[in-house]
């Protein structure tokens, strides 16, 4: 199968990080270990995704890691409390393009659809080589409403 193993998941850096800042360096590593095991464990269940091939890959993988890790937490904290760390993993480039994109902008909303329209023409191809996969769907963009 062409998985995505944890040393190539694009998440790795910012988990290792966090872990660091709450655990401290040793107790960490420790929590690694076990995160890497739950990972691996993962992964034997999981469908050939297409691996970097695909574009969504990195998201799920992604999202494994996160559940990989918190079974692997000592202290099991409240997933209250992971939520803005795991948000701003997943979320941040596209905090970034907010920063650059206005989408109450008619030019920026239709540009933005776009994008969204050729990658789903990407994922309807794809999804015969990857059937667990899933597939962006977009609508045609609605001029009237710049949506």
């Amino acid at each position: 199968m062409n998985h995505i193993s944890i040393d190539q998941n694009p998440y790795k850096k910012p988990v290792r990080k966090w872990l660091a800042d709450r655990y401290g360096t040793e107790q960490a590593e420790e929590v690694w270990h076990r995160t890497v095991e739950n990972y691996e464990v993962y992964l034997a269940d999981l469908p050939d995704l297409g691996g970097k091939k695909n574009g969504h890959a990195s998201a799920i993988y992604g999202g494994l890691l996160v559940f990989a890790l918190y079974t692997a937490l000592p202290d099991q904290p409240p997933v209250s409390e992971l939520q803005d760390f795991v948000q701003t993993m997943f979320m941040g480039p596209f905090t970034k393009l907010g920063k650059i994109f206005n989408l109450n902008r008619a030019p920026d909303m239709r540009l933005i659809n776009e994008v969204f329209r050729k990658a789903g023409d990407r994922d309807r191809k794809q999804i015969t080589s990857w059937p667990a996969g899933f597939i962006n769907v977009s609508e045609p963009y609605d001029k009237k409403h710049h949506a």
